[in-house]
């Protein structure tokens, strides 16, 4: 287990914070969803969408956007996307149960595509409506 280092004051992690916060008040995501950042990956960043638990962290890599900050807005307003996007998952539970439980390959990789897709949209829509 890695000790605890406690990065609510690194600047690194506040812009991302900033640029959270900013994402989510542009895609209008309810205020009961909890996003905090966690710097746990090595490079980029990606969202753990927990819908039972209105818990969605955003695992961060902190040396990637101290040395690549012009990132920080557009990969946050991405993976805050992957939450609006996520409202497509509830259609899997429409879906029947041999699609519904089988797995992706076999899906074909139809569903992430299109989330995946999806996503990308709203981020480009965000970086043409909030330009810095």
């Amino acid at each position: 287990m890695e000790p605890y280092t406690d990065l609510s004051e690194d600047p690194t992690i506040r812009r991302l914070e900033a640029a959270v916060t900013e994402a989510r008040a542009f895609f209008g995501i309810d205020p009961l969803w909890r996003t905090p950042v966690q710097a746990k990956m090595r490079a980029g960043a990606q969202i753990d969408v927990r819908h039972g638990y209105l818990l969605a962290p955003i695992e961060v890599g902190l040396d990637y956007y101290q040395n690549h900050p012009g990132e920080i807005r557009c990969d946050m307003a991405h993976e805050v996307a992957h939450l609006v996007a996520h409202e497509v998952l509830k259609v899997q539970q429409g879906m029947p149960p041999e699609w519904q439980y089988a797995s992706e390959d076999a899906r074909g990789g139809m569903l992430t595509a299109a989330i995946e897709t999806m996503t990308t949209r709203l981020e480009l829509l965000f970086m043409r409506e909030r330009p810095e």
